[in-house]
């Protein structure tokens, strides 16, 4: 200190630690620590080693616990065989039975198949003597005498009533010969019985558009028996597409009603689906027949032609002719055609509605004489 009692500013020893300390941190920079920094990176390092644990845990725990997996779906020999051995036993049950299925499916069919065997089995044989008397009842009809084949087929059914179809043929002998009622009674009864069942409704139609024809009171019912009796027929030929009578049938009403142009087609049709050695020759002669309804030719065929020509020529020559007024050619004609067709289809040719202008025409009606005794 000096004389006044102030403190010398030249002794620095003097100076207070505190003031000195503070005064070294403000002026003099703070270098780190050695021994901080060694802590820190100690700390570092802990921290990544844990890490390193952490991750190489998980990574064996997840590799034990597949390890432990698939030690578990590992299956012993014992077992595998046990499994084989049951899918085998599955295997050959399922075709075992496939097996038993096809034997009595192939065996028994269908209920439809065995129906129709049951069926085929309960139709009785004919008798000798209904033999016999089915073989002159269908004589006299093929030869016209559609009385007396009715009387024969009744002959039949009394000697053999259960006999598989002989109502029908009844009906279709009888409608021929004019006996509607009991046409229409037998068929009837071959509808109930289920025996030609087809046959006899369309025979049934067809017997109906004929009463409605000839009597006033039975044509005015609500169902036109016309569109009646084409249904019927065109269903049974749906289900008999090759039955050549159907077509003929068809024909006939069709020519009957004026529609000539279907007609025409029906007939073509039933040219082209019928036996060639039955019914082609009649369906062939009918479809020319319609064809002249449908459109008449304006010129006959000269007579000069006459050796040339074949069965159905003739006819139609002979239509051409009467259809021209020229009656005595068509005699002509229609003696060539009686010449080369067989007697049983001129005979069916010669009701053909074609003809029904002509019959009464002195010069050919001798031609369309018909023999029902």
């Amino acid at each position: 200190m000096n004389d006044q009692g102030i403190p010398s500013s030249s002794s620095s020893g003097d100076i207070p630690a505190e003031a000195s300390a503070r005064d070294g941190s403000a002026e003099v920079p703070n270098t780190p620590d050695p021994s901080q920094e060694n802590g820190l990176e100690q700390r570092l390092h802990r921290h990544r080693s844990s890490r390193r644990n952490d991750s190489e845990k998980t990574r064996s725990s997840g590799s034990s616990a597949r390890t432990h997996s698939k030690g578990r779906n590992k299956r012993s020999p014992g077992e595998m065989l046990d499994r084989w051995i049951m899918g085998g036993c599955c295997v050959l049950g399922a075709v075992a039975f496939l097996s038993i299925g096809f034997y009595f499916g192939h065996k028994f069919g269908t209920p439809a198949d065995a129906s129709n065997r049951s069926t085929q089995q309960e139709i009785p044989l004919p008798t000798a003597e209904s033999e016999a008397l089915l073989d002159t009842a269908f004589t006299a009809y093929q030869d016209g005498k559609y009385r007396v084949a009715m009387l024969d087929f009744q002959k039949v059914q009394d000697t053999q009533p259960a006999l598989f179809g002989i109502d029908y043929l009844i009906a279709r002998s009888a409608n021929k010969a004019g006996e509607q009622a009991l046409a229409q009674e037998a068929a009837g009864h071959a509808v109930s019985k289920n025996e030609l069942a087809g046959e006899a409704r369309m025979l049934m139609a067809i017997i109906n558009l004929a009463k409605s024809k000839s009597n006033v009171q039975e044509s005015q019912q609500l169902a036109d028996p016309s569109v009646t009796a084409q249904n019927e027929i065109r269903q049974y030929i749906a289900a008999h597409p090759d039955d050549a009578k159907a077509f003929v049938n068809l024909g006939d009403l069709l020519r009957v009603t004026g529609e000539y142009r279907s007609a025409v087609e029906i007939l073509h049709k039933g040219v082209l689906r019928s036996d060639p050695e039955t019914a082609r020759e009649l369906l062939s002669a009918k479809e020319q027949l319609a064809r002249l309804q449908n459109e008449p030719a304006k010129t006959a065929p000269s007579l000069s032609e006459l050796t040339a020509m074949s069965g159905e020529q003739s006819l139609a020559a002979a239509l051409t002719s009467l259809q021209l007024k020229q009656s005595e050619e068509a005699a002509v004609f229609l003696e060539r055609a009686k010449d080369l067709y067989p007697p049983r289809i001129f005979r069916e040719l010669m009701k053909d509605s074609a003809f029904a202008d002509y019959r009464s025409d002195p010069k050919v009606r001798s031609f369309f004489k018909e023999d029902n005794s």
